[in-house]
């Protein structure tokens, strides 16, 4: 697993920092469609992340995904507590990516 992840860590990287982007900007614009970008952003990432070996995005990415469900369920299309997460998420990402000494 640890060659599939150095393999593919540039492209994963590329591609989830470009997700959380979308994710960002989708929860801050007052007239985007926050909850689902959320939704489908957090599940994608989740599943990339799984499917590559990252386990420790897995957890962070389906429960911000299950708790933005539960909110579109409810009627809510406040998606800002998903702030919380993208950041989380970029942490780690920068954490992964970070150049080792």
């Amino acid at each position: 697993m640890k060659e599939i992840q150095a393999q593919f860590l540039g492209r994963f990287s590329e591609t989830a920092r470009g997700r959380l982007a979308r994710m960002r900007a989708a929860i801050t614009d007052p007239h985007g469609a926050g909850l689902a970008t959320v939704i489908h952003g957090l599940h994608s990432f989740a599943g990339e992340s799984g499917l590559l070996g990252y386990s420790q995005f897995v957890a962070i990415a389906r429960d911000g995904e299950a708790e933005a469900k539960r909110r579109q369920a409810g009627g809510s299309a406040d998606a800002t507590f998903a702030l919380d997460v993208v950041a989380r998420l970029e942490q780690m990402l920068d954490e992964l990516t970070a150049p080792t000494s």
